[in-house]
């Protein structure tokens, strides 16, 4: 058994154990002791980076001696996040985002925190996967209350006298000032979530100025995570509805859209009255990619109202579409998760099971991206909609890019015996 002659073997048992690294509730120790016995038997992995790994990961075995619920306590919890950094947030992490300033001055001295944590981060072209230590972590947090400003160095790590310098100046302007003045960003695009997720934590009265700014001033900015916070506050009936009124009434979509979503819930004769405007305006086609047109999301707000007036106006509009606009809105009607007007949503949707137009994601650049149907590069109408009226009446039905004419018409007829039958 001269391990010597198996280093193929080895290496994958490193593989495997350092995978066992991330795992959520797995004891760490054991895994720590089968790492050093792999170093101390195969010379290759006497190497420093391996080395700094398994010390990072011993570091991270010691128990917290920190008092409970402080920010010290919440830095040593770093330890257990498992989270796979791309976009997500994780419990760990938000306990100490939530505290905003309070937390940054020892998240700076936590720059020099090289603990491993359950956490990694995902590889990108030729850079491997990396596991991340509780500094990078603390990083990352500050990076984004400092605007993604600092340069990160070795290991990815942001550089302590940076923050420092960041933080003499952030502090002088104080919390509440700083984070409304680094709210909107310069160019058009988000709202940066993170600090807008802190001033509606610790200052939520600052959420409906914020709304009417970005509503008034910047529209070039997305302003759903807006809408959504100022629906979920404390705020008065009588400001959210002034507030979703105005937003109803935009003429950019992406604004009108959030709007109307909300207002649905304060003043439902109104949020019918504004849909069915907005759809009887909304054009025949667009220029741009058909998935990313905003106007035929609006076909899923009727599923909000009880006015016997929408669907005869939904309708209208989805035959008068083109077809990629056609697709993305019957698309959008054919959520399963949300039973209501299913009657009105599947007659919809039937009417289009004779309709042998073809769709070729290749005639046209419109068709690019996550559009309706893209599981399959060349479809007919006709089957586009079988496929979500499977989903909706619990037919189950693989994407299949083969699939002949003939299963086609099957898989329709299935479609519309089940639907018969729930006549």
């Amino acid at each position: 058994n001269d391990v010597e002659d198996k280093p193929q073997l080895n290496t994958i048992a490193w593989s495997y154990w350092m995978n066992r690294v991330t795992e959520p509730t797995i004891d760490r120790a054991p895994v720590a002791k089968r790492l050093n016995s792999l170093m101390a038997i195969d010379k290759t992995f006497d190497t420093e980076f391996h080395g700094s790994l398994i010390k990072s990961l011993e570091l991270a075995l010691v128990p917290s001696k920190a008092k409970r619920g402080s920010i010290e306590s919440l830095i040593d919890e770093l330890v257990d996040d498992s989270t796979m950094r791309v976009t997500v947030r994780s419990p760990q992490f938000w306990n100490l985002a939530k505290l905003g300033f309070d937390a940054v001055p020892i998240l700076i001295e936590s720059l020099d925190d090289t603990r491993l944590t359950r956490a990694t981060m995902q590889g990108f072209n030729n850079t491997p996967e990396r596991n991340l230590r509780v500094q990078v972590i603390a990083g990352d947090l500050i990076q984004e209350l400092a605007n993604r400003d600092l340069v990160r160095g070795t290991e990815y790590v942001i550089q302590k006298s940076d923050a420092l310098k960041w933080w003499e100046t952030a502090i002088k302007r104080g919390e509440e000032s700083y984070l409304l003045e680094n709210m909107l960003p310069t160019k058009p695009g988000y709202i940066p979530v993170l600090r807008f997720d802190i001033l509606n934590y610790k200052y939520p009265q600052r959420i409906p100025a914020l709304y009417r700014t970005v509503l008034e001033t910047r529209s070039d900015l997305d302003s759903w995570i807006i809408a959504e916070a100022l629906a979920g506050s404390k705020h008065t009936d009588k400001l959210k509805l002034e507030l979703f009124l105005l937003a109803s009434h935009d003429a950019d979509f992406k604004h009108r859209r959030p709007g109307l979503r909300f207002l649905a819930k304060y003043d439902r004769k109104e949020f019918s009255n504004i849909l069915i405007e907005t759809l009887e305006t909304l054009p025949g086609d667009v220029s741009g990619d058909y998935w990313l047109y905003e106007g035929a999301s609006f076909a899923a707000l009727a599923i909000e109202s009880e006015d016997p007036r929408i669907w005869p106006v939904v309708e209208k509009m989805v035959h008068r579409s083109s077809l990629g606009l056609k697709m993305e809105m019957l698309k959008r009607l054919s959520n399963w998760e949300d039973k209501r007007h299913l009657p009105s949503r599947m007659k919809l949707l039937a009417q289009f099971l004779d309709d042998d137009t073809v769709r070729d994601q290749k005639s046209n650049s419109q068709f690019s991206g996550p559009c309706a149907g893209y599981e399959y590069r060349k479809i007919e109408l006709r089957n586009y909609v079988a496929t979500q009226l499977s989903g909706l009446l619990d037919i189950p039905i693989e994407v299949d890019e083969k699939r002949t004419p003939a299963e086609w018409a099957t898989i329709r007829d299935r479609v519309r015996q089940k639907l018969k039958a729930m006549k």
